[in-house]
């Protein structure tokens, strides 16, 4: 019996991205942030250009998601799946081993304080941006999680998908570990540990319906009610940090961008809010808009190429160091922009499209962007159709990318997600070639 994957189904995170793409794109122009009319029809032709590209990429790889699921059997599909709940075991060990020596590395200490992370979280991240500006003693763990990240990125998404398969004793130690590593952020004053879970979680357990796999399950009232409570503390918690962060912008509800300050105007809606709710609208419109500000400021400037070095802060200041130079820094297209108009290169959002086009240039970044986008649609359908440890992986990371496509080049920000990116990409490379190999010799053997 062969595994169908309706198009409905396949179709479900392209129109979620493409409505969610539209929105922050009709917000830019009308919400709270007077942004200017810095290159305006260029902004608005380019956008819309991506969200077609976006759209031409997802939709390349059906025909390949076709013949997978025509072409496997029951037996590749449990094999694939015995392997998923195998890597789980792998996973487990290497997040457990890890995750106080994180701690340690991202918060400076083995019992992370959610309680002062809640109370002062601007205060919080402040002092931790200072600590590791000083020096982190535990850095070497950072280099250990990149080496093992496909297995750190695959851990959550693996123990939701196949959560009945795995014994008690795991998913209660499981849990308590995403619960301790959520509250490294949040005693640190970062919203990231927290938003991926938000970002991610409705997805795997669309996963564990649509494959049919032996996941969690909740009844769908209880799964949203969680996933609200969830959403509303961390708008709680955002909110709080951007009271207290340096600078003051969310009180002030203003955007310093080195050279001008544009203040916030949320018109009616400012006047009926409280001034914890504005300081949160204004800031969450700020996050998800200032990026394609810093793009309209982009197109006018020269660059040269990066290389593909350019595109990520990780890999732009590495090899930097490593060759001792500054090239791949300050010659991407937010360092010049930096240098040129004063919008800071590492404070501020850019969007991901001058990342990328640092290396291959504003029409290449559409490209790259398409080309993510059949990523997108390969690993959301053949997680479903297979349940690979590799599928899930790289879909979990792809969710991430183009959650932040308005913000920055997300994932390639860090050094465990970037190498993650590329590990989990080789590995599907090689073992697709295997694939085809022994599809060969199966083939040759069966007509003689």
């Amino acid at each position: 019996m062969q595994f169908i994957l309706t198009k409905r189904v396949w179709l479900t995170p392209l129109i979620l991205f493409q409505g969610y793409l539209t929105f922050v794109l009709i917000l830019y122009f009308i919400g709270p942030w007077p942004w200017g009319n810095q290159n305006l029809a260029k902004l608005l032709a380019f956008l819309v250009a991506a969200q077609i590209a976006i759209g031409l990429g997802y939709w390349a790889g059906w025909q390949k998601l076709c013949r997978t699921a025509a072409a496997q059997t029951n037996e590749d599909r449990a094999e694939s799946i015995t392997k998923s709940r195998a890597f789980f075991d792998i996973a487990f060990w290497i997040y457990l081993v890890l995750l106080i020596p994180t701690a340690l590395s991202r918060a400076g200490t083995a019992f992370p304080n959610v309680i002062e992370g809640i109370n002062y979280t601007g205060a919080v991240y402040n002092d931790n941006y200072e600590r590791n500006s000083l020096g982190n003693i535990f850095v070497l763990v950072e280099y250990f999680r990149m080496l093992l990240s496909p297995a750190l990125i695959a851990f959550f998404p693996l123990l939701i998908i196949f959560w009945r398969d795995i014994s008690k004793t795991k998913r209660v130690i499981g849990i308590a570990m995403i619960i301790y590593f959520t509250a490294i952020y949040i005693s640190i004053g970062v919203n990231k540990g927290i938003a991926d879970i938000i970002l991610t979680l409705p997805w795997l357990i669309f996963i564990v319906h649509y494959a049919g796999s032996n996941g969690l399950r909740i009844p769908r009232w209880l799964f949203y009610s969680i996933l609200l409570f969830i959403f509303a503390l961390f708008m709680i918690f955002f909110g709080q940090g951007q009271e207290q962060r340096d600078g003051n912008v969310g009180l002030s509800g203003l955007f310093n961008s080195g050279l001008t300050i544009i203040r916030a105007d949320s018109g009616w809606l400012g006047d009926i809010m409280n001034d914890q709710a504005r300081i949160i609208y204004e800031s969450i419109t700020r996050y998800l808009t200032s990026g394609y500000y810093a793009l309209s400021l982009s197109f006018d400037i020269e660059h040269p190429s990066t290389y593909g070095i350019g595109n990520s802060m990780f890999f732009s200041r590495n090899v930097d160091f490593i060759f001792g130079t500054d090239y791949f820094t300050t010659q991407s297209i937010p360092g010049i922009l930096e240098a040129k108009q004063g919008f800071p290169q590492f404070a501020l959002w850019h969007s991901i499209y001058p990342w990328l086009a640092s290396d291959v240039g504003f029409i290449g970044s559409l490209l790259v962007v398409g080309f993510f986008s059949y990523l997108l649609s390969l690993s959301w359908g053949l997680s479903i159709i297979t349940l690979s440890h590799k599928w899930i992986a790289m879909f979990s990371l792809m969710i991430i990318l183009f959650f932040y496509i308005p913000a920055n080049n997300q994932i390639f920000q860090s050094g465990e997600t970037a190498i993650g990116f590329i590990l989990v990409g080789l590995w599907i490379f090689f073992d697709k070639s295997r694939g085809s190999s022994r599809a060969r010799r199966k083939k040759s053997a069966t007509a003689s």
